[in-house]
């Protein structure tokens, strides 16, 4: 991964709401207090890759459970790209 992604993923995570669903527990991210779902993310990128993961947060490709992301992706292209890179990056 980039380094502006290393350093920028876990911001670009936090401002783009990920938390009201996701943890990353191996980066200290928690799930937002009044989240509702919690799929820790620590280790998303031992399973797949930037592509894949861009995809399920465009609603392109469905997710591990065979579904859409609950929510489409609504920042920018570059946020998507640190994003998609910073959680490959978590093996």
């Amino acid at each position: 991964a980039a380094p502006a992604a290393l350093a920028d993923g876990p911001s670009v995570f936090k401002a783009e709401g990920c938390t009201e669903c996701h943890s990353v527990s191996a980066k200290g991210i928690k799930l937002n207090a009044d989240g509702t779902l919690e799929k820790d993310l620590s280790h998303i990128g031992a399973k797949h890759d930037k592509k894949w993961i861009a995809g399920v947060l465009l609603q392109k490709v469905d997710n591990e459970k065979g579904d859409k992301h609950k929510k489409k992706w609504r920042g920018s292209k570059d946020d998507l790209k640190v994003l998609a890179e910073w959680l490959e990056s978590l093996k």
